[in-house]
């Protein structure tokens, strides 16, 4: 739909000590259209007998993102690995829904959200023993998107998406090796709320046991997002579809060459 589109990448890693790395990189990333986006027509009854309409457009150009990472990781001694990663992004070019100029309500898709994302990621792995390991991650994420000059505000307007993506996320597991080949997994996460999506935040488990009968068979059983029989994932927007429900799951799977 747009043509040619450059996504270029440059990394630049300093080894500080045999034990210390740092890390810089910058990149440019570009989402094309979808087909929805450049020819969709969709009518929503707004009151009984009138309808608001959304339309694609042809003039609808690529999403375009420039991200900049600066990573530090550590290993302060043989049992602990610590990683840091912070970054910056920059949006452009995002999509929007602008009011036309006709008699009848009705709208088009656009390219007039603009703003910025930062926020950081935690990892880190702790041998507490020869077989027993801990991980333990937390990301921050804060969002500022906002119409650009030339938008127009509106019911419809996705200007306040700072409320669609969790500003907090905490894992931790353990991974266990246990005699005759067993190996008996567990994590819990935290997931903050969607307040834009009217998902609440929400915390699970998961839980793996395997064994290992050769070097080349596996056989487990998983069961994830414990806790609780199902939960809120996400919820749509202006396009109604069903709301997405994540829901506790136990399988078995054999592994094998």
């Amino acid at each position: 739909y747009t043509g040619w589109e450059v996504q270029p990448t440059g990394r630049l890693s300093w080894s500080i000590t045999p034990k210390q790395t740092a890390w810089v990189v910058v990149s440019r990333a570009g989402s094309t259209p979808s087909r929805g986006e450049d020819d969709i027509q969709i009518n929503a009854a707004a009151v009984p007998g009138a309808f608001i309409s959304l339309y694609g457009s042809r003039a609808v150009r690529a999403k375009e993102l420039v991200s900049f990472e600066l990573g530090y990781r550590v290993q302060p001694t043989d049992r602990i690995n610590l990683d840091f990663a912070s970054f910056f992004n920059l949006y452009d070019r995002q999509r929007s829904i602008e009011p036309d100029r006709g008699p009848l309500p009705s709208f088009t898709n656009n390219n007039l959200i603009e703003g910025n994302t930062y926020g950081f990621e935690l990892a880190s792995t702790f041998q507490l023993t020869d077989w027993l390991r801990l991980r333990a991650n937390y990301s921050f994420l804060k969002m500022d998107l906002h119409l650009s000059p030339g938008g127009a505000p509106n019911p419809f307007q996705l200007d306040h998406s700072e409320g669609d993506s969790p500003q907090h996320q905490v894992g931790i597991r353990s991974l266990m090796d246990l005699p005759h080949n067993l190996e008996f997994d567990t994590g819990v996460r935290y997931v903050d709320s969607l307040p834009n999506r009217n998902v609440p935040s929400y915390i699970v488990g998961d839980a793996r046991l395997g064994w290992r009968p050769n070097s080349n068979w596996e056989i487990s059983i998983v069961g994830q997002n414990l806790f609780e029989s199902q939960h809120r994932g996400f919820a749509p927007s202006y396009i109604q579809t069903q709301v997405t429900q994540v829901e506790a799951s136990v399988y078995g799977k054999v592994t094998f060459p």
